[in-house]
């Protein structure tokens, strides 16, 4: 059998996470005699401003940026023009692309069988994504058929495929990872920084992300008014609600919640090791790394059923609990039970940590080949 060779398509270079996962793909085909090569359509985008620079200390792996910068000023044609001269000179035997949002991945999904190459599409949508048009969703269905595989994180991606006609023969489930050790090392590094500090008797809920509409900051600010307690509620991030939020806060008297800015990877992990629970009450996420980020660092999460690592990861009652976002009360009365010391906060911050070690970029990237190897 002909060595793979792996043209991949993605979108920046900035996912450190995902040039974790490459890194290990890449090592796992080289000892098959395969390769990978990854193209970035750009370094990174608008909405990764101020949490960090491209480090490339994470792309352990053959790669190209096509168009350094911001993926916000990567034109479409420049995009098309690009694809048809990389696909049409490539030797790969397959491509894989990460979505069908870009000029550059649509191309990709029509041209590669066209060329003799086995296709792999990574589908990372749910049924609670976004607001659905018939007309993309026929859209959508017609290119997810051209894959030979269709690579997902969870049975929530999975569901939401086959509801478009993907056969389930074709669907390939790959868990989302972080990258644990950096993770975990960020987190060791606070516990023994904190050994001989004075312990805090300060509980406190954290939100990290972007502020925006999808993220449901204003329910998030409605439940924790209601609980009426000396608990904090961090918010880490930046985005277009931001003045709305604060605004918000100081015409409804909402006390103690802390504004915090976007950060760096370091310093997020360093705030979710010094809070006591994560909540995520997006009505829109595809994942939520954090949430993987939050259990590394042993703590308890709340998370919404809209996001995509909500059966994966959180076991109701057990490591924390899964809420309607779109359902105030039920947001209020899981964070409550951390509230009233109902919920035990170490018991569920170990349960976190038991669930979380198996999603490794090494697990991920076995499964990557283990799918794209099989058809």
């Amino acid at each position: 059998m002909k060595p793979q060779e792996v043209l991949i398509f993605h979108n920046i270079l900035w996912s450190h996470y995902t040039g974790v996962v490459f890194g290990h793909l890449s090592a796992e085909l080289c000892k098959h005699n395969g390769s990978i090569f990854v193209v970035h359509v750009a370094d990174s985008m608008e909405s990764r401003k101020g949490i960090g620079e491209v480090d490339k200390r994470y792309h352990q792996y053959p790669y190209r940026v096509l168009f350094p910068g911001s993926i916000e000023q990567a034109g479409k044609w420049q995009q098309l023009l690009a694809g048809i001269k990389i696909l049409t000179a490539s030797k790969a035997t397959d491509v894989m692309v990460f979505g069908y949002d870009l000029p550059i991945y649509v191309l990709a999904i029509l041209l590669s069988p066209l060329l003799g190459k086995r296709l792999h599409i990574v589908a990372d949508a749910t049924a609670y994504d976004r607001a659905r048009q018939a007309w993309k969703e026929k859209l959508k269905a017609l290119l997810l058929r051209r894959a030979a595989t269709v690579i997902c994180y969870g049975q929530a991606h999975r569901q939401y495929l086959m509801s478009l006609g993907v056969p389930a023969a074709k669907i390939a489930i790959r868990l989302q990872a972080t990258d644990n050790a950096q993770v975990r090392y960020l987190y060791q590094q606070y516990l023994q920084a904190q050994a001989n500090a004075d312990p805090t008797v300060q509980r406190s809920f954290v939100f990290i992300g972007r502020l925006i509409e999808e993220k449901n900051l204003f329910a998030l600010l409605q439940a924790f008014e209601q609980l009426n307690s000396n608990w904090v509620l961090k918010i880490v991030g930046s985005g277009v609600q931001e003045p709305l939020l604060k605004a918000f806060c100081k015409t409804h008297a909402i006390q103690n919640v802390q504004f915090m800015g976007a950060l760096a990877l370091a310093e997020a992990v360093t705030v979710l090791a010094a809070s006591d629970v994560l909540v995520l009450p997006s009505v829109s996420e595809t994942w939520g790394l954090v949430v993987n980020e939050a259990m590394l660092c042993e703590k308890p999460v709340i998370v919404s059923h809209h996001c995509g690592c909500a059966l994966e990861l959180v076991q109701h009652g057990q490591n924390g609990y899964i809420i309607d976002p779109n359902n105030v009360a039920d947001l209020a009365a899981a964070m409550q039970k951390f509230v009233s010391g109902e919920a035990d906060l170490k018991a569920m911050g170990a349960a976190s940590l038991a669930i979380v070690k198996d999603f490794t970029p090494e697990k991920a990237a076995s499964q990557i080949f283990a799918a794209i190897s099989e058809n």
